[in-house]
């Protein structure tokens, strides 16, 4: 029996590090997986139609592709490719930075694969890090 492709991938959701895709099913989605492709390379095998790719750069396009398998390891053709820039407008967002930088109110940062903006002006140290200083910084 041949293995249908999903349909309709496409993103539902963009920031300057994320992207999420949801799909469609294959008609014959019973006891099927789905393996997702970024640019070529397998990333994700997963049993829904969503998926969230994270930790990616800022403002780059991305090639997104998904394919059926099932239980004996067929794949099917893959599906329509969707691609997807992040966002940034053309400037990354800086990592944060533990050696006594000065930040302000609304300044952006890159903590662990996560953007973060500063909620009080302060001056950083090692123990004021995104994570750890709630009342200093929110996770966009």
């Amino acid at each position: 029996m041949e293995l249908h492709p999903p349909y309709h991938l496409h993103a539902t959701d963009v920031t300057d590090t994320q992207i999420k895709l949801a799909w469609r099913p294959a008609s014959d989605s019973v006891d099927v997986q789905y393996v997702v492709f970024r640019d070529g390379l397998e990333i994700s095998r997963r049993s829904e139609t969503t998926f969230t790719d994270s930790s990616l750069t800022p403002d780059t396009e991305y090639r997104y592709f998904i394919a059926s398998t099932d239980a004996s390891g067929e794949f099917s053709v893959p599906s329509d490719v969707a691609s997807v820039r992040t966002n940034g407008g053309g400037h990354a967002v800086p990592e944060w930075d533990s050696n006594s930088t000065s930040y302000q109110v609304g300044d952006a940062v890159l903590y662990r694969g996560n953007i973060y903006h500063c909620l009080q002006r302060h001056t950083s140290n090692v123990s004021w890090a995104p994570t750890a200083a709630v009342t200093l910084w929110k996770r966009a």
